[in-house]
């Protein structure tokens, strides 16, 4: 027994019992087993990979169907800051449309009021107050063949062209009064005012967009007009100025006057309040914007002491001391924090007449309120801006220039006229006098204008 059980007993085969028939159909059940297990697994395998595939393919759809979306999406976002953009400029325009539309309306009104108190009708006599008939081109801006018409009613039977060659013959002796009237205009440490205007001229068979300039000397009561062919250019400027020992030059927003800031760094670059006043008028009454009342308030404010200075009479070192008092630097204060608000990010939103009113504030600041520098200087620069309103008269009146020598008569005129309205004299009586001298022989031109205008109205 002890052997029996140290001896491990060998277990019997799991198939000894079995036939050899039952060990054949056994074996014959095993390989079909076998074979349904393979074919399984393969039909398992083919399932897996075309499930795979399509896995793949949808895949590969989604990442199109991203990309695609991101596609859109950017275009979209392109779409919508088109559209902002439109809307942005339908906005100025509207203001655009809405500003001309007021011009037009201002303008009408002013030609009704011309019609009312200029009466062209058939068969009228314009007359000057003094009763004697009026020199039209010259003192009322009306066109040649108006001219001629009202001769004919005089009865004086000439040709257009001769009363053409009448303006230009007269032109050439007032060569001498315009340098005369120039050099006090443009004298040294004078104080001027500057403006310009467009005007149509007839070149080589077109018509042509020039310039004329206007130069306004408020103390010396003297104006002159400078054509300059036509150009609107920093060089003729320059050569309008060349050699002037100005103390200050007053203008508006023009690009071509910072060359004064520039390069004549002697000469005080005054601009105009009027100017900015007017684009904050704008911004308030066509976008409605509540800041710019604030604007104008404060312009309101500064036109106000103005005019109580003038009001009181005060020196001109009395008006400098009250421009740079604390009632006027606190508005200043004031103006300034709301514009640096305006420019800031958290800006309140505004229109388009609103950021150019801030743009043009902004960068002539410090031109706009230089005028407290002296009690000469004027607040804006609405002198040269009614010296200059005749030759717009004339341009709406004759429509154009026959050449640049007739642009060029006309700015030889309107100096004389202009001067002589600027120092309250008549200038019928001036005409007078100044070709009697001349026919007589006398050609100092300074004589002649200082003794002509002794002459009042």
């Amino acid at each position: 027994m002890k052997r029996w059980e140290a001896t491990p007993r060998r277990l019997a085969e799991d198939y000894a019992d079995m036939t050899r028939d039952e060990l054949i159909k056994l074996i014959i059940y095993q390989r079909e087993r076998m074979e349904e297990s393979d074919a399984a697994r393969k039909e398992s395998d083919r399932l897996i990979s075309e499930l795979t595939d399509k896995i793949s393919e949808l895949t590969e759809l989604l990442r199109k169907s991203n990309e695609a979306t991101s596609a859109m999406a950017v275009q979209m976002s392109e779409l919508l800051k088109q559209l902002g953009e439109k809307d942005r400029k339908i906005s100025e325009l509207q203001s655009e449309v809405k500003a001309a539309a007021r011009s037009v309306s201002v303008a009408s009104r002013r030609k009704g009021r011309r019609q009312r108190t200029r009466t062209m009708g058939t068969g009228a006599r314009l007359t000057c107050p003094d009763g004697l008939p009026c020199v039209q081109p010259l003192l009322l801006d009306t066109p040649v063949y108006r001219e001629t018409a009202r001769l004919l009613q005089e009865r004086m039977r000439v040709s257009r062209q001769t009363v053409t060659n009448w303006l230009e013959k007269g032109s050439r002796f007032f060569k001498g009064v315009i340098e005369y009237l120039k050099d006090h205009c443009l004298e040294k440490d004078s104080i001027v005012n500057c403006d310009e205007t467009w005007c149509r001229v007839k070149a080589g068979g077109k018509y042509r967009k020039k310039y004329v300039w206007c130069l306004v000397n408020r103390l010396a009561k003297v104006a002159i007009y400078c054509y300059e062919d036509g150009s609107r250019g920093r060089k003729a400027l320059k050569d309008i100025l060349e050699g002037r020992e100005l103390r200050a030059l007053q203008t508006d927003g023009y690009n071509v006057y910072l060359y004064l800031d520039n390069e004549m760094l002697d000469i005080d670059h005054v601009c105009c309040m009027a100017h900015g006043r007017a684009k904050f008028k704008y911004a308030a009454e066509i976008e409605h914007d509540l800041n710019a009342l604030r604007f104008l308030e404060c312009f309101g404010k500064l036109y106000a002491l103005e005019a109580r200075y003038i009001e009181l009479k005060l020196s001109p070192e009395e008006i400098r001391r009250q421009r740079n008092s604390p009632e006027t630097t606190e508005i200043l204060i004031e103006m300034r924090s709301l514009l640096d608000l305006m420019k800031s990010e958290n800006a309140p939103r505004h229109g388009s007449l609103m950021k150019k009113a801030v743009s043009y504030l902004d960068h002539f600041w410090n031109q706009v309120f230089l005028y407290r520098k002296d009690g000469d200087y004027t607040i804006d620069n609405s002198l040269a801006e009614r010296c200059i309103r005749p030759l717009a008269n004339e341009r709406k009146n004759s429509l154009f220039f026959g050449s640049d020598k007739m642009a060029r008569v006309s700015a030889a005129y309107h100096p004389v006229v202009s001067t002589c309205r600027l120092q309250g004299y008549s200038i019928l009586e001036y005409l007078k006098k100044f070709f009697a001298e001349i026919t007589s022989g006398n050609r100092d031109y300074g004589k002649t204008y200082a003794l002509n205008h002794r002459h009042k109205c």
